[in-house]
């Protein structure tokens, strides 16, 4: 279990470690194989607007996208000097859950109405945050909270969203602080092929591709996803929610994925 005096120091303004270790095996599930502690990094999205490319996203994607921003001005919002004093941004099943559960126990602490408040992705990711916008989002994830409480929200998917960055600095500043929670590359990603193999609907995501929730299916996935992004690309375009990708880049890319499932036998 995660130690609350540790959290208090990474939520509050006092986040002066470079690196936070903790106890956690990471996820929601504590694997019995898999014992790897995941590793807690604090660190500002950038030092001014010079900062040099980071590194959230495949650099194929890149084309000039993000090597800083201009502050908008946004940050200082509904009475207090920052909206939010601390965005988590967490990999898929590297502790992020059982670090929500543990912030739910501290007094005069608020954190956002939603698990994952999922502000800067998707469809807000892809222009500029307003002040309308930004005021809606203060509003709704913060607005049962006392002014002076911390805040902070939690969403792993800001970890794999091109734009997130940009859209992060631009609103809130260079200087936001963010908590990036971190876990050993192979056993993450085998702890992800695990749950989506096991608890989605209709028997795991995996069912109806014959893939089995094993080690031997993992072994599976792992050499279908080489050969896709060898042959089609990691992504077919910047990371959108679907719907806005033109087809005419999507539908050629889905194939191609197809094609190379298929090769290894699967979706045939």
């Amino acid at each position: 279990m995660i130690r609350k005096d540790v959290i208090i120091k990474s939520l509050l303004s006092t986040l002066r470690q470079t690196a936070i270790t903790t106890n956690e095996s990471g996820g929601m599930r504590s694997s019995t194989v898999l014992q790897e502690r995941p590793t807690m990094s604090t660190l500002p999205l950038l030092e001014s607007s010079n900062a040099s490319t980071l590194g959230f996203f495949p650099m194929g994607n890149l084309s000039g996208l993000f090597v800083g921003c201009e502050t908008t001005g946004l940050s200082a919002c509904c009475g207090r000097s920052a909206v939010v004093d601390l965005i988590t941004i967490g990999v898929m099943k590297g502790g992020t859950t059982s670090l929500e559960g543990n912030i739910q126990d501290l007094p005069n602490y608020c954190r956002s109405a939603s698990p994952e408040a999922h502000f800067f992705d998707d469809q807000l990711s892809a222009d500029p945050v307003s002040g309308t916008q930004l005021g809606e989002y203060e509003r709704k994830q913060w607005g049962r909270c006392e002014p002076q409480w911390p805040r902070f929200e939690t969403s792993p998917n800001y970890f794999v969203q091109e734009y997130t960055p940009l859209r992060i600095c631009e609103a809130l500043g260079p200087q936001q602080k963010l908590l990036v929670i971190l876990r050993e590359p192979g056993a993450r990603s085998f702890s992800e092929f695990a749950h989506h193999a096991t608890v989605s609907s209709a028997g795991g995501r995996y069912h109806n591709a014959g893939i089995p929730p094993t080690p031997s299916g993992f072994d599976t996935l792992v050499e279908i996803e080489v050969a896709i992004v060898r042959h089609c690309g990691a992504t077919p375009g910047p990371y959108f929610s679907p719907e806005q990708i033109l087809n005419s880049t999507l539908a050629p890319w889905e194939q191609c994925c197809l094609k190379q499932a298929a090769r290894h036998g699967f979706y045939s």
